[in-house]
């Protein structure tokens, strides 16, 4: 990661960015970091939850999150990182956190941080974007990524935070509409499926779902549904069999040992939804994508266990 710290007016800011994110830095101290899946996807630990983005998700940090990247598959991204004070030289990461700021924003039209700093159950630091959209995204973030690198003249601060300033007007707006798509997304619904991700590989049925949470199974399958499109049931083998692609991907664990870890009772039972899900068996599945990584990579194949 290429970190600068540069004198604008009276004011040293902090600026970063990297063409070809590696996941391996948090933000730097006092800044605040956007990364854009381009390409492929990949598994990041944040703190201590585990985050699963593909391309078209844009991600925002601030610089209290530890990552590190447990799984990728034919990524591409790319982040810049930067203070708040290059884009007002009154704003600083600890004003930005005070209680008040949003009345301040208000009053002086200070842009507003809350994407970085404000998770909840609905919203994760984490936006999808459509096609138009991740392509605007990418294109303003390539902009200011370029004025931080050739700083061509005495102008490159001014171009910078334009294009930074209309990709956080753009987030705005996806923010906006992606929390309208899920206002229906009931605590319920959210509570459950953070639940299903902890805990995949017991055996969660919609009567031990219903007693834990203290409600009924119409109310339970319908808010489920209107969140994920899909049954409880369909939910979680799909999720077991994307945490099994990516063992298949990244680890040397035999088929019944992924079955195992993945939360399958039964190996015979895993390779056969899984062939269901993608044409072939898990090894078949394992053997080609590795030769095309290795094609593709030159014959190096990361190994790492599957984490929690």
């Amino acid at each position: 990661m290429a970190v600068l710290s540069r004198d604008y007016y009276d004011c040293t800011v902090m600026l970063s960015y990297e063409w070809e994110e590696t996941f391996q830095h948090r933000p730097p101290k006092g800044c605040l970091q956007m990364i854009l899946i381009e390409e492929g996807c990949v598994t990041l630990r944040l703190n201590q939850d585990r985050c699963f983005l593909q391309a078209g998700a844009l991600l925002f940090l601030h610089d209290g999150i530890k990552m590190e990247r447990l799984y990728s598959h034919d990524l591409r991204a790319k982040s810049v990182a930067f203070g708040p004070g290059f884009v007002n030289l009154n704003l600083t990461i600890d004003n930005i956190r005070r209680e008040d700021f949003e009345l301040l924003r208000q009053q002086y039209g200070y842009p507003s941080f809350h994407l970085f700093l404000d998770w909840s159950y609905a919203y994760t630091g984490v936006l999808p974007l459509d096609t138009l959209s991740l392509s605007k995204a990418s294109e303003l973030m390539s902009a200011a990524i370029h004025e931080l690198d050739a700083h061509t003249d005495g102008y490159w601060p001014c171009r910078a935070r334009v294009n930074l300033l209309e990709l956080l007007q753009l987030a705005e707006r996806e923010y906006t509409r992606y929390m309208g798509d899920n206002i229906m997304a009931t605590p319920l619904a959210r509570n459950v499926l953070d639940y299903i991700h902890t805990n995949y590989d017991k055996d969660i049925t919609v009567e031990s779902l219903c007693e834990m949470y203290h409600t009924n199974h119409t109310t339970l399958l319908r808010d489920f549904r209107v969140l994920t499109g899909m049954t409880i049931g369909q939910y979680i083998l799909q999720y077991k069999l994307g945490l099994a692609r990516e063992a298949l991907l990244f680890t040397s664990l035999s088929i019944e040992e992924i079955a195992i870890t993945c939360g399958f009772k039964q190996a015979a039972y895993f390779s056969r939804m899984f062939r269901r899900a993608e044409g072939m068996p898990p090894g078949q599945f394992r053997t080609q994508k590795v030769k095309q990584r290795k094609a593709a990579k030159g014959g190096f194949l990361e190994e790492q266990w599957l984490g929690r």
